[in-house]
């Protein structure tokens, strides 16, 4: 997790537990907030150190509020917690991950008590406050992509062999025809506009989204759409959910 050319983030919200009771929600959420961590926004996740002192290890993850501001944890090794952080193990905490002439090295340095939003907990409190996970993935230079912005009507429902109506909902027809390719890895994003950056809404923002999923078919040369669900040519299908995106992998041969 640290630093490797890949973006980390997480987050407290309980969005995808909906038949948990909403008193037991509101009530971890205030534990939360109590131990300065704010539900529902993401944090980004910066690097996890592990450091000795008196012969007990610490494993350490560091974070940054999306503020950057003095909204930080204030439980165990937070900036305030003079207890755990003594002269030597903030020197040493501070010295791991250095690299020699390495011109990134400052990104690595802790400040304590500098109100900058970044912050340490121990990994068993991260568990604890945390319990979603983001990764911007890195991929290779031989990948590539393409956008495709649109609508589908959630009037037509969601494809199933007793349904037709789907069909009418705009199709993304893609082909492999590198005859030297023998299998193909595909990531598909499917996004739906935040209801957070419209004016007109308030909380709970999940009730002003749709439920989204999406299937993927296989067709022959010779057809220019779906016409019909043939559950013989389905290569995968991912369940509507209550989300903003979902992500789904697959190969194809």
């Amino acid at each position: 997790m640290s630093y490797n050319h890949c973006i980390l983030g997480c987050k407290l919200d309980f969005e995808m537990f909906p038949s948990m009771e909403e008193q037991k929600k509101n009530n971890f959420y205030r534990l939360a907030q109590s131990q300065g961590i704010q539900p529902i926004y993401f944090y980004s996740i910066l690097d996890v150190r592990e450091v000795k002192s008196f012969d007990q290890v610490h494993r350490l993850v560091r974070l940054k509020n999306p503020w950057a501001n003095s909204q930080e944890w204030n439980g165990a090794f937070s900036d305030s917690d003079t207890a755990s952080w003594s002269k030597e193990l903030k020197a040493t905490f501070n010295d791991l991950n250095m690299l020699d002439g390495y011109s990134d090295n400052e990104r690595y340095l802790h400040r304590w008590n500098a109100e900058d939003g970044i912050f340490v907990m121990r990994i068993e409190d991260f568990i604890e406050m945390f319990n979603s996970l983001i990764a911007v993935r890195d991929f290779p230079d031989g990948v590539f992509g393409v956008r495709f912005d649109g609508e589908w009507a959630p009037s037509y429902g969601f494809p199933h062999p007793k349904n037709p109506n789907f069909l009418n909902n705009k199709q993304y027809i893609f082909s492999v025809e590198n005859p030297l390719v023998k299998e193909v890895k595909v990531t598909v994003v499917l996004s739906q506009d935040d209801p957070r950056f419209v004016t007109t809404l308030h909380p709970p923002y999940r009730e002003n989204r749709v439920q989204i999923g999406l299937i993927v078919l296989r067709m022959s040369k010779i057809e220019d759409k779906v016409k019909y669900y043939d559950v013989n040519k389905k290569i995968l299908l991912k369940k509507p959910t209550n989300a903003r995106s979902i992500v789904v992998n697959l190969s194809l041969p």
